[in-house]
């Protein structure tokens, strides 16, 4: 029986193999409609990176390696080697094959100071048939010659620093620099810190002209003193005795001293003009410049910048400053340092030389009241005369009757206070933002043009009640900068329930510049929230981009949670280097505005971060919530200002003093943006239709564009076209409307 059992497994297993084998051939008939198309080549390369790479900065402040410094070996099945394409990028910042706007291989990768230590790459390879594939490598970034400046994250190209004739450092200069770089866009980048002297930062191989420019106090260092110099030396009987002070005396700025300087001058120190109209505060020539001719400067073009063609290495260049007008040397050369006293001290000076027979030089004697105290009247202002803080005045040849009086408020300006019409002002305005303590200036005129004047205080009440907003309120909301300073033009977002009735959150008139009043139903839930997110680049410079990079680098920590906040550029809760290149591609105009974060944060000023050091270890409160809501509220927020970690942003479109009069005059903002890389716009409030006229020149007092307008009551954002500015550089724009008048700066990128 056994034997027979066997026999049938054999059997069995006999016919398995049989069917095996007959099922098989039959399935390998059928295997061509799994057949590969032909020509078809579906298998990527194989690429091997190189590992172990190291290399050194360049003095240029950048490295670029080439894709075949990290290629060990590339195969393909198909495809021969040589027609593989290789590419390269920074590992985990895109996909698929590197290729640049055309289509072609990314073939080498750049590394600057910002990336000092070990970086990640990735090396693509890919076949004539499209396949690719990458493998992933490190270089080693170092430093070892010190290319990377005072562990700045910024290389620089250009070093400019001026010093008087007497060896003063000049401080507070911007520093323009123009040119073309032939291998892309030019650039031009401020790479300085806190020690007086300016680092510029210019694409290596550019063709770069570069400047100093200080045009502020024009009456810094001048006097009667002066005047009298120039004038011997026009009348050949004491000769100024350096080419520098013979340029500092052409105050007109034809190339020639004669007395049309001296009544330039003349007009500046008595107060006719605010500015020289032709010639900027300061000068500056190459210090390295022999003059052909010291007894004659103007006698060739003397260099007022340095030319760098194909800039390959850094290089340095100090310039002489000489401030215009002032020929003795009195000038203060930090202007931080220059106070009212010393201009005073200066004045003092006046009797020290012989005046002209029958010329008055005596300025009239002024008293100021003192203990002036005032109300805010139920406006929310209080307008403050001449003749409310005048005691005497009189003077050695003007009759009192015929001495001229104004007023301002105390150092909001220099020399007598003018309208734009030549008029004295009569008065100053005070609103509810100014209640406290003010000084003022009371100034006094002779008919020989002669001032002076006297400093008194007064103290501003609202014992009335005047400040406090119309109508009913349940909240107050208002910002501030950590500095303290009122935050204008935010808006408040409301939110809320209520149990019995729909809600609402309405506005309430009488609001302050940092503060608006809202009405909500007695009884609702409540959260108010601000909102800011314009002007992106206010207060964002490159400083800035080094203070972050010093921050994550550990080498000087900043010291406050809110500049903590506002480094966190791509709002991820870190302060990383990738801030550092979202505020560089904001600077360079990449980006019009960040793309993750808006251009102002707040946080609950009564909010106190659990470690400081730290204000992302927990999420903060960026508005804040009323609970059944009886009773008014306040809710007082801290602005900070997305990438500016030293407080340079302007929080104030407007002064005080601009502010209190938007009832009866025409209230006029500040470009935006400035520094600009195209148009720039104009904010104007109108209490009334008004004509306007808007002019753009440039730092020589060339006028390039003027633009005559009519406009309704209102707010409005007027135009200032970048075809009216001819190049980079700095210009100066000045507007018209009614009896205000309003100039300043535009920098144009």
């Amino acid at each position: 029986m056994k034997k027979t059992l066997l026999c049938s497994l054999l059997l069995l297993l006999t016919s398995s193999l049989f069917a095996q084998k007959k099922t098989f051939p039959n399935a390998e008939k059928n295997a061509p409609s799994f057949e590969p198309i032909p020509n078809l080549d579906l298998t990527p390369p194989v690429v091997t990176c190189r590992n172990g790479l190291t290399t050194n900065m360049m003095p240029s402040g950048a490295i670029q390696q080439p894709a075949s410094d990290f290629l060990l070996s590339v195969s393909d099945n198909v495809t021969p080697t040589n027609e593989i394409k290789i590419a390269i990028r920074r590992a985990g910042t895109g996909f698929g094959f590197p290729m640049d706007a055309q289509g072609n291989p990314l073939e080498n990768i750049t590394f600057d100071c910002n990336e000092l230590g070990t970086n990640a790459v990735e090396l693509w390879a890919k076949d004539l048939k499209g396949n690719t594939a990458h493998c992933q490598t490190s270089l080693i970034v170092q430093d070892n010659f010190g290319t990377c400046l005072g562990n700045s994250p910024w290389d620089w190209m250009i070093e400019m620093s001026a010093k008087t004739e007497m060896s003063d450092g000049v401080e507070e200069m911007e520093y323009i620099a123009t040119g073309t770089n032939p291998n892309g866009p030019f650039y031009v980048f401020n790479v300085d810190g806190p020690d007086g002297c300016c680092h510029l930062d210019v694409p290596l191989g550019s063709d770069v002209t570069a400047s100093p420019v200080k045009d502020d106090n024009p009456l810094n260092g001048v006097t009667v003193n002066d005047l009298v110099l120039i004038n011997k030396h026009i009348l050949g009987v004491e000769k100024l005795n350096s080419p520098y002070k013979m340029i500092a005396a052409d105050a007109d700025r034809n190339g020639v001293i004669d007395s049309n300087d001296i009544i330039e001058l003349r007009k500046l120190i008595v107060g006719i003009y605010t500015e020289l109209p032709n010639n900027n505060s300061w000068r500056f020539v190459d210090k390295s410049y022999v003059f052909p001719d010291p007894s004659n400067p103007f006698a060739t073009v003397f260099p007022e910048s340095i030319i760098v063609q194909n800039i390959q290495s850094p290089v340095s260049a100090e310039f002489v400053g000489i401030k215009v007008g002032d020929v003795n040397n009195t000038a203060v050369a930090n202007a931080s340092l220059l106070t009212e006293k010393s201009l005073n001290n200066a004045e003092k000076n006046i009797p020290s030389f012989e005046p002209a027979p029958h010329l008055d030089l005596t300025p009239p004697v002024i008293i100021c009241l003192n203990g002036l105290n005032v109300n805010i009247m139920p406006t929310g202002e209080i307008h403050l005369w001449t003749s409310d803080f005048l005691h005497s005045v009189s003077d050695n040849v003007t009759p009192t009757d015929q001495i001229k009086i104004a007023i301002r408020k105390a150092g909001t300006g220099f020399g007598f206070p003018e309208d734009f019409a030549g008029n004295p002002i009569l008065r100053v305005v005070f609103d509810c933002d100014e209640v406290g303590t003010h000084t003022v200036e009371i100034w006094a005129k002779d008919l020989a043009g002669n001032t002076t004047y006297c400093l008194t205080d007064v103290l501003i009440h609202d014992n009335l009640g005047n400040c406090w907003p119309l109508g009913d309120w349940l909240i107050e909301a208002c910002v501030h900068t950590e500095t303290l300073n009122g935050l204008e033009e935010t808006d408040f977002e409301i939110m809320g329930t209520h149990p019995n009735e729909p809600f609402y959150g309405n506005e309430v008139p009488g609001g302050k510049a940092q503060c608006m009043y809202y009405d909500v139903p007695v009884g609702s839930d409540v959260t108010v929230g601000p909102i800011k997110d314009d002007n992106p680049l206010n207060g964002v410079t490159t400083y800035d981009i080094v203070l972050i990079s010093k921050h994550y680098r550990g080498i000087e920590l900043l010291n406050s949670p809110y500049k903590i906040i506002a480094a966190d550029a791509n709002r991820d809760g870190l302060v990383t280097v990738e801030d550092s290149i979202e505020l560089k591609k904001l600077i360079l105009g990449i980006y019009d505005e960040l793309p993750n974060n808006t251009s102002w944060r707040f946080v609950d000023k009564n909010y106190v971060f659990p470690d400081p050091s730290n204000p992302f270890l927990e999420a903060f409160p960026e508005t804040v919530t009323f609970q059944n809501i009886q009773i008014p509220g306040s809710a007082e927020f801290i602005a900070i200002k997305i990438g500016d970690v030293n407080g340079t942003s302007v929080a104030n479109l407007a002064s005080p003093q601009e502010r209190t009069v938007h009832q009866e005059n025409p209230g006029i903002g500040l470009p935006r943006p400035n520094p600009t890389q195209g148009d720039a716009i104009l904010p104007i409030y109108l209490p009334n239709a008004e004509n306007l006229r808007i002019e753009l020149s440039d730092l020589n007092g060339k006028l390039l564009w003027v633009n005559d307008l009519q406009l309704e009551e209102g707010n409005h954002h007027v135009e200032i076209p970048a075809s009216s500015m001819s190049g980079k550089g700095v210009y100066v724009w000045r507007i018209w409307a009614g009896e205000v008048v309003k100039a300043g700066k535009l920098v144009r990128l």
